[in-house]
């Protein structure tokens, strides 16, 4: 489907499809540094937890650089995970840069007809169908 904006100076012409696989792409890569933290964070409560700490406090006391240097590394990659969520630059897979993303892509209610459409906020929209697709996006 090929949108095309008369808002706030976005792209015209924007072709849907290839800005919702970059979307995707972002989303997926966020997910996976979310997965990240959140393992790290699990194995660090298990060292730090009064629930679970006595379970393994014998080994850990066995070994206790290792483990010493363990529950730091879990807690810095951590952090290091939420960092990358929040950061700033435009060249990593972070949420502000998810947000221009989303920002500048085209988004309009599909109507089962050709022609200019409001939104709520008054904004225009221009929907072109692709007359080969039978599918149509529901809300």
């Amino acid at each position: 489907m090929l949108l095309v904006s008369a808002v706030r100076g976005a792209p015209v012409g924007v072709d849907v499809s290839l800005h919702m696989s970059e979307i995707d792409r972002y989303i997926e890569e966020l997910r996976d540094t979310v997965r990240v933290a959140w393992l790290n964070y699990e194995i660090w409560w298990v060292y730090k937890s009064t629930d679970t700490r006595p379970e393994y406090v014998d080994t850990m006391n066995r070994y206790p650089l290792f483990f010493q240097t363990s529950i730091h590394a879990h807690f810095v990659a951590l952090l290091v995970a939420l960092y990358r969520l929040y950061e700033t630059r435009d060249d990593t897979y972070n949420i502000p840069t998810l947000l221009k993303l989303l920002s500048c892509t085209v988004s309009a209610i599909v109507v089962p007809s050709r022609g200019v459409h409001r939104n709520r906020g008054g904004a225009r929209w221009v929907a072109a169908w692709n007359r080969d697709s039978n599918a149509m996006p529901r809300r």
